[in-house]
């Protein structure tokens, strides 16, 4: 259906003229910059903002083991990456 969908779009957009159908690429990367910069900003939001980032810092090599809310990187015994030499 999808495949269907994109044929049936693309049919249209051949039957426009060129400046029509290019005012819509046009909008299109608009949108897509648009997405990626919403994106972007909410990424340095969450990590400037009450957010924290998934390592412990530049220092060390042991500051770039990935924390783990559950424990599992706790390095006890039951956790699934106990014999990892990361710990």
């Amino acid at each position: 259906m999808v495949i269907l969908a994109v044929l049936w779009f693309s049919a249209f957009v051949a039957t426009l003229r060129l400046r029509m159908s290019q005012t819509y690429a046009n909008w299109a990367v608009v949108f897509y910059g648009a997405g990626i910069f919403v994106i972007g900003l909410a990424g340095i939001l969450y990590l400037i903002g009450s957010g924290h980032s998934a390592t412990g810092g530049w220092g060390t090599a042991s500051n770039w083991n990935i924390h783990s809310a559950s424990g599992l990187g706790s390095g006890s015994s039951s956790s699934p990456c106990s014999g990892s030499r990361f710990h």
